[in-house]
């Protein structure tokens, strides 16, 4: 973990080593808003599967224990439950459970869960040929796909903090990828497929690692890029007010 000022794009300390012994495949980190706890996927069970890591104990705990393979952990705002993705035989089902209780199945089908509503009542999630991004119900498991596309791969939904926009990837290519935003209101009753003419297109990327995260104030886009031949950090800031790339 790296302390940082996302709204201005600076780190304010040095990075710390959070997980350590005993030695597995860790990957897939997701944070709580507090930064306290980390859901991520160890091996270190003998099976891929989702645990949770707390920084301030240093304890860690298997979410869900299960000869299946886990991944792909989204932790919730709160830190009280984690979504992820289960591979049973040939299915990926979507779960989500509180730490130690029972995983309650929300998706067959959905590939992975990308991100919470801010007020934990909806996970952004994508799935199907190609990918679309949709935001799937945590009481009535019902899905609604908002953001389709004949030929493109859609992905990585990400919200605004505001609940007012969401950033997505674009796989135009099989080596090609566009960082995306669109307007989004959870806020303001059902919401439909939007439309691809309102899509800002943020950058063009290397189809290696191109997902996407909002600083908090809303006004950078932060995201990976391998353009330099390395898997980078990159920072765009965006209009306060249209949030089209600026400088």
């Amino acid at each position: 973990s790296i302390p940082f000022d996302f709204d201005h794009g600076k780190a304010t300390g040095a990075a710390e080593q959070i997980t350590r012994e005993p030695f597995a495949v860790r990957e897939g980190p997701s944070l709580s808003s507090d930064g306290r706890l980390v859901a991520f996927s160890s091996a270190q069970s003998g099976v891929l599967n989702v645990w949770l890591h707390d920084t301030v104990t240093g304890k860690e705990t298997q979410v869900a224990a299960s000869p299946f393979l886990q991944d792909y952990p989204a932790i919730d705002p709160s830190g009280s439950r984690v979504a992820y993705s289960s591979f049973e035989k040939d299915k990926r089902i979507l779960y989500v459970t509180m730490p130690g209780g029972v995983p309650e199945r929300l998706c067959e089908g959905c590939l992975r869960p990308t991100d919470w509503s801010r007020d934990g009542k909806t996970l952004v999630t994508f799935g199907g040929s190609p990918y679309q991004v949709s935001l799937l119900d945590i009481a009535s498991h019902q899905q609604t796909p908002i953001l389709t596309h004949p030929t493109y791969s859609l992905l990585y939904g990400r919200l605004s903090p505001d609940g007012h926009w969401i950033s997505f990837t674009a796989r135009v290519a099989p080596n090609r990828a566009w960082i995306m935003i669109a307007p989004l209101d959870l806020n303001g009753g059902a919401q439909r497929t939007i439309a691809e003419s309102s899509w800002i297109k943020i950058s063009e990327e290397d189809a290696v690692e191109d997902s996407a995260a909002w600083s908090p104030d809303e006004n950078s886009l932060y995201f990976t890029s391998s353009r330099d031949g390395h898997v980078c950090l990159r920072r765009q800031r965006l209009d306060p007010n249209s949030r089209r790339p600026m400088g």
